[in-house]
């Protein structure tokens, strides 16, 4: 077994990581020690709570500015050939002249980078400082709307200073910095998306909620992972509370309305008005190459798979009499049958929704075949929902827990072991995968006791 050797790029990640878990247990200790009364209760006046947070947004800003430039890792290229691409030969065709492609939303946004830097004369170079900031822009902004968001849903739900403290964690939570500042991803687009898409539904704003899912998944299609959740939403708010034929149709044509807009998002990549063209197939072709795409166990994901040893084997490889693939499949069903199965028994509680969502996200992260390091990250936000839905000591601790741990995975991912660096026999991935599935059975745990008080106190 190999483990890491005592370097200074070591003991910085050690560093950073004891740094936040301490910060999480300070505000543990705070909202849940013993006290009279808890000081998120303590009235703060809506100008000392904007100022204050006007102060973490420019602090959070300021934390990853100087990361921007020091790594052009992460889908770069990809985003500067694309945008230049766009420019110059428009969208049509683009499905078929690539294999692998984000949805048309972020490809809207790739070529608006490349609109604006072309009119302000600034030419894209693969690795220059430049560049690599310009495209780490979308993310950083969409951390900050996340960070937000959650003041504003703590501060209408539960109180200002409690708001603050939130969007504090989740702003200065070093695995939010890393992705998108550092890395360069964009999982912080469409997590913002799914946060308010769960966020809509457990406000009974259903027909925004449906919008919100649809813009999620025309910026990436992992935002499928939640589809259960809208469905329990709609089945709650729609057929199992004041059900009527006209409240019904109402919901179709909202919800056809979402489908036809992602539709239409495509037709610039498969209709050419000049010549009439028009390609629908590329449309088969894009979903079918994602599908397709990235067939292996596990991608650097530290779940089961690393945990066995199949990290960046193909999917078909037998594991026991199936192959990883049809294991993954099962595992999706499984999933989904549990969810099933959590929403009736936590029947119509709301602060549910945003749990289930995390199982969902959690349990393909743990299980499921073709996952990579980050596909992790947009079940943080729903953890922090399901707390302030229900602020209490667990419920804290199933968002602080995961958004420690993805900080460690992804700087293994991207740091240490990277595809062409990893070995079977390194050590760190499978403690770390032991840690995530741990950390996914304390979730777990964490709802069915809340279904079993449920039930006593029903």
């Amino acid at each position: 077994m190999i483990i890491m050797e005592i370097t200074t790029k070591n003991v910085s990640v050690i560093l950073i990581t004891l740094l936040f878990a301490a910060l999480s247990a300070f505000f543990y200790f705070l909202l849940f020690g013993e006290k009279e009364k808890h000081p998120f209760s303590e009235p703060v006046s809506k100008e000392g709570a904007g100022m204050n947070l006007l102060l973490i947004l420019t602090v959070a800003l300021f934390l990853r500015l100087p990361c921007t430039v020091l790594s052009h890792d992460g889908d770069l290229r990809y985003f500067m050939n694309a945008s230049e691409e766009f420019l110059t030969q428009g969208f049509f065709g683009f499905f078929s002249r690539w294999h692998i492609v984000y949805p048309p939303f972020f490809e809207y946004l790739l070529f608006l980078i490349g609109k604006i830097s072309s009119f302000l004369g600034i030419t894209f170079v693969f690795g220059s400082k430049l560049t690599t900031f310009i495209f780490k822009i979308p993310g950083i902004i969409c951390d900050l709307l996340t960070g937000y968001a959650l003041y504003h849903m703590t501060a209408k739900q539960q109180s200002r200073e409690l708001a603050l403290i939130l969007s504090l964690l989740y702003l200065f939570c070093p695995v939010t910095i890393l992705d998108s500042a550092y890395i360069g991803q964009v999982d912080s687009i469409y997590s913002l998306f799914t946060l308010l898409t769960v966020y809509l539904i457990c406000t009974k704003r259903l027909e925004l909620s449906y919008f919100s899912f649809a813009a999620g998944f025309l910026f990436k299609y992992q935002i499928i992972f939640i589809t259960p959740v809208l469905i329990f939403g709609i089945v709650t708010q729609v057929i199992l509370t004041d059900f009527s034929w006209k409240r019904f149709y109402h919901h179709l044509r909202a919800g056809l309305a979402a489908i036809g807009c992602i539709l239409l998002s495509y037709l610039p990549f498969l209709y050419k008005p000049s010549t009439g063209e028009f390609r629908p197939g590329d449309l088969l072709l894009t979903f079918g190459n994602s599908l397709g795409s990235y067939g292996r166990a596990s991608l650097n994901a530290y779940n089961l798979w690393t945990l066995a040893g199949y990290n960046l084997m193909d999917e078909q490889t037998a594991f026991g009499p199936l192959s990883c693939k049809t294991w993954g499949s099962i595992a999706i069903l499984a999933l989904v049958c549990a969810s099933i199965v959590l929403f009736l028994k936590y029947r119509k509680d709301t602060s549910a929704f945003p749990m289930i969502g995390a199982f969902l996200i959690f349990g393909m992260y743990c299980f499921s075949t073709k996952m990579m390091g980050r596909y992790l990250f947009p079940a943080l936000g729903l953890l922090f929902l399901g707390f302030i839905l229900k602020p209490d000591r667990k419920r804290f601790l199933c968002a602080l827990l995961p958004a420690n741990l993805l900080f460690c995975c992804i700087v293994l991912d991207y740091l240490y072991y990277p595809y062409s660096a990893y070995r079977p026999e390194l050590l760190m991935p499978r403690i770390l995968s032991i840690l995530v599935l741990l950390c996914f059975g304390f979730l777990v745990f964490t709802m069915v006791e809340e279904i079993r008080h449920k039930s006593k106190a029903d």
